[in-house]
């Protein structure tokens, strides 16, 4: 916890837009995912109770969350999408990069499927089965893209985007 605690003061003490000096609040832009998650809701006391700074939070997909970067609208971003991330630095959007946490994505079919991630993708592109993804430019979203795209590089396959969000009842 300490350590955590201690990445995020880090973090947020160094990021590019952070608040000066006489200002109390900074905003983190940061995903659903982690806004879910429940950590934010442990982190963030203890680092208003250590700084006197207050957090507001805009939880948002990456590549929202990455824009409010962008354009000066979010003092620290909290977000999932490495390839994404590196080019918002180079782009000279922020200073630093830190993995502090990951997330562990899970694959859906309509009928179980035996074997690895990649063996299910290599049926899904072998039977010329449907690849859904959110469609949203989410850290999930490029993750999507990017498993896609090596696994169909031929272009087999359709893929449908759905950019209704995330429908953890299945709906």
């Amino acid at each position: 916890m300490r350590a955590l605690l201690a990445m995020l003061l880090v973090a947020l003490m160094l990021s590019p837009g952070c608040v000066t000096p006489d200002e109390d609040r900074m905003i983190l832009a940061t995903t659903t995912s982690m806004r879910d998650s429940g950590l934010l809701d442990v982190l963030l006391p203890a680092f208003t109770n250590a700084t006197g700074y207050d957090v507001d939070v805009v939880a948002v997909g990456t590549g929202a969350a990455l824009n409010l970067g962008r354009s000066g609208d979010a003092d620290v971003l909290i977000v999932h999408a490495p390839e994404a991330e590196a080019t918002f630095l180079e782009e000279g959007h922020g200073t630093s990069r830190t993995i502090f946490a990951w997330n562990t994505f899970v694959l859906l079919t309509p009928e179980p499927m035996n074997g690895t991630l990649f063996d299910v993708l290599d049926t899904v592109v072998e039977e010329e089965r449907c690849f859904v993804s959110r469609g949203d430019a989410s850290g999930t979203h490029m993750k999507e893209q990017a498993l896609w795209r090596a696994w169909s590089q031929d272009g087999r396959g359709d893929v449908i985007e759905d950019d209704s969000g995330v429908h953890p009842e299945g709906d």
